[in-house]
């Protein structure tokens, strides 16, 4: 970004600055036109068009420099040059100075924060300038926006000049209207000493049609909308994931819940701020009625003539003051005493709760009874006082300051939401839209790396979700792998196993004409031979591998541990005459419960793993024993130990393999097979001296 760029943003910087500097913003008040109107009045009257060209083009800078005296300065406009020259002054000049920011704020720093906005900012802009004319009518007409802001905010979202320009034109041309009216009767207030009401916008008879043109002005906005759901709920049949709009997500959510929690909470403020108030009000007539009695007995008779006491009953605001001393009760000063009274309130016993309720009964009476308060004497003149007053003023100052409470309410809750949202917004909204498109691209293409989310550097719990996320993404796909390879293993097992059965098919043929020979060592060794034969035989015709079928269910009954040790260390050849010793601890009475063709599997795997592992010289021992509840069988060696890298995924079929010529597929298969019968295998110790896997069993055996 250049410096010729931000120039104008600067210059318009240092100009608010220097305005309220130089303290101009002192002669922007009611007051100081009051002071020169006069002044005002003879210079407009003497240039007339000339005069309104100037207050436009003045009116047009301050919006450009976004002083937020509009209120005033419009109801000066209606004051030198009456409601329809007026308004047409302030609606161009606003129009003008609002379209000189916008451009300004566009070109400066509107630009370059659209191209580094995420992607949920870049929605957001689509979704604002799809209805950028509607969106900035609403924020025109309803005047709880100000009007500064909005008319930086549309440059920071992409709305177009002519959608801006247009909806500030017709936006702003009711509430020029109404506050140059009230600028057209400023005269007469003025001469009375009165001031304007600055809220009047807030009355019910003019706020709601405003309101109602905003409402109005929606309707394109919420019937393009409907018209669009139809498209997003056959894109999700299609099975493509629709995101959320503005309004269904996090970031309206937030934002609601600010607001309705910071109104609740001046809800809570407001109730004992308006009993204060009350009672406050009261207060005040006291003591007002207390300095009337003191003029009254200033006089030698203590008496006054009847003009005197109505201005001091005026001044006072009430119809009748009492004052009690000792034993003596003295009406000091009254004036059209009624009949009766519609409520009466002792300020010297009143509690917080019973001032909060008397508030309230004030409230709903509307100003239209007559009440009697008594109180201590402020000056401390006499033990009570007591007036009597008409409740219409107190009503209306109540009123007042309820409004005043609500307006204030509104701008506090809407700029504190604001502020949360923008600080929840690209703290939590933006990263959570961040995973949740990633999770949805992810899900479309797994195997693709490109669409796994990168991991952050953040400490917190989003930063912590990120990089355990990115870290499921790769082991899912690495899974996704491992189970097409398997996918693949199985349809080639497949294969193998239709020739695998017509070769075991011919050495069984062979094995049962070598089992009708007479040598001693062929009748020893042919019973081995068939055995194995007819288990691979078996193990073919079930398909027992992860591709394509499953292992049949176990049939348990009692095996004979010794036995089945006994067959594994006949298949490998396991004697203890060659360099791995063989030491078969299994009692010859130890039974369990299981398949016995797959512990067999089971024990033949594990104990081959050992022999493999051992290499040259070493030992190989199996043992036997119960514990509470299972049945265990160890298998232990005097191997280098199975690295740490292989440990961790030791049983995942393709990954617990420690060489490099194994698939790693047969303590995967061990695992499922005992597992099947309700028991484990766990790898106990591993290290330099030796490795031992522990198998155990449901209790069952005899």
């Amino acid at each position: 970004m250049t410096l010729k760029r931000l120039a104008p943003a600067i210059v318009i910087g240092a100009a608010l600055i220097a305005f309220f500097a130089f303290g101009l913003n002192r002669y922007l008040s009611l007051q100081a036109l009051d002071d020169n109107r006069a002044h005002l009045t003879a210079f407009v009257d003497r240039w007339d068009v000339l005069a309104g060209i100037a207050y436009g083009a003045a009116y047009a800078v301050l919006v450009a420099l976004s002083v937020p005296v509009g209120a005033i300065a419009t109801i000066t406009a209606g004051f030198l040059f009456g409601i329809v020259y007026g308004t047409v002054i302030v609606v161009i000049g606003a129009s003008l100075g609002a379209v000189a920011i916008f451009l300004i704020a566009k070109t400066s720093v509107g630009d370059l924060l659209s191209r580094r906005a995420g992607p949920s900012i870049r929605r957001m802009e689509a979704g604002f300038r799809e209805n950028a004319f509607n969106y900035m009518l609403v924020l025109r007409l309803v005047p709880l926006f100000p009007f500064w802001l909005v008319n930086l905010a549309p440059a920071f979202l992409g709305v177009s000049l002519r959608s801006y320009a247009l909806a500030t034109v017709i936006g702003i041309i009711p509430g020029a209207l109404v506050y140059a009216g009230v600028g057209n009767g400023l005269g007469a207030v003025l001469d009375e000493g009165g001031m304007p009401d600055l809220h009047i916008i807030f009355e019910p008879a003019i706020l709601l049609p405003i309101v109602g043109l905003a409402v109005l002005s929606l309707v394109p906005v919420v019937y393009r909308r409907y018209k669009r759901r139809p498209k997003e709920a056959a894109a999700s049949a299609r099975g493509g994931a629709v995101e959320p709009g503005f309004a269904k997500g996090l970031s309206a959510k937030l934002l609601s819940l600010t607001i309705l929690f910071v109104m609740i909470a001046e809800v809570f403020i407001y109730v004992p701020s308006i009993a204060k108030f009350r009672r406050d009000y009261l207060t005040e007539r006291l003591i007002a009625a207390q300095l009337a009695t003191f003029a009254l007995e200033a006089t030698p008779d203590n008496m006054v003539s009847e003009a005197l006491q109505r201005k001091l009953l005026a001044t006072a605001d009430v119809r009748a003051v009492i004052v009690q001393r000792s034993d003596s009760r003295r009406l000091v000063l009254a004036e059209h005493m009624p009949s009766s009274v519609t409520a009466d309130y002792d300020l010297r016993e009143d509690g917080p709760l019973t001032l909060i309720v008397d508030a309230f009964k004030t409230l709903a009476r509307h100003g239209t009874g007559v009440v009697r308060v008594t109180g201590l004497p402020p000056a401390g003149d006499g033990d009570s006082i007591e007036i009597i007053y008409d409740e219409a003023p107190l009503y209306q100052a109540m009123l007042t300051y309820s409004t005043n409470i609500l307006t204030l309410s509104i701008i506090v809750s809407v700029f504190t939401a604001g502020l949360l949202f923008m600080s929840m917004h690209f703290l939590f909204v933006r990263p959570m839209r961040q995973i949740a498109t990633n999770m949805i691209r992810f899900r479309e293409a797994p195997e693709d790396v490109s669409r796994s989310i990168k991991p952050t550097d953040r400490p917190d719990e989003i930063g912590m979700a990120i990089r355990e996320l990115n870290k499921m993404q790769s082991e899912l796909r690495a899974a996704l792998q491992q189970k097409t390879h398997l996918a693949n293993l199985g349809i080639a097992v497949s294969k193998i196993n239709h020739d695998l059965r017509n070769i075991l098919a011919s050495a069984q043929l062979v094995s049962d004409r070598l089992a009708e020979l007479e040598d001693p060592t062929v009748q020893r060794l042919t019973p081995t031979l068939i055995s194995a034969i007819d288990r691979a035989i078996d193990l073919c015709q079930q398909t027992l591998k992860y591709g394509r079928a499953e292992e049949r269910a176990p049939e348990p009954k009692p095996v004979a541990v010794r036995d089945a040790v006994e067959a594994v260390a006949q298949s490998l050849g396991l004697n203890g005459e060659g360099p791995v010793r063989w030491n078969d601890k299994v009692s010859p009475e130890f039974k369990v419960r299981a398949d016995p063709d797959q512990l067999y599997r089971v024990l033949l795997n594990l104990c081959r793993n050992a022999a493999q592992a051992i290499g040259e010289e070493g030992s190989i021992s199996v043992i036997a024993f119960r514990a509470i509840g299972f049945d265990v069988i160890e298998i232990e060696d005097t191997g280098p130990g199975i690295p740490a890298s292989a440990r961790e995924h030791l049983f995942e079929p393709f990954r617990g393999s420690t060489r490099a010529d194994s698939t790693g597929l047969g303590l995967s298969i061990s695992r499922e097979l005992i597992r099947a019968h309700g028991g484990d295998i766990t790898l106990i110790r591993s290290d330099e001296t030796g490795t031992v896997f522990r198998i155990t069993l449901p209790r069952g055996g005899a």
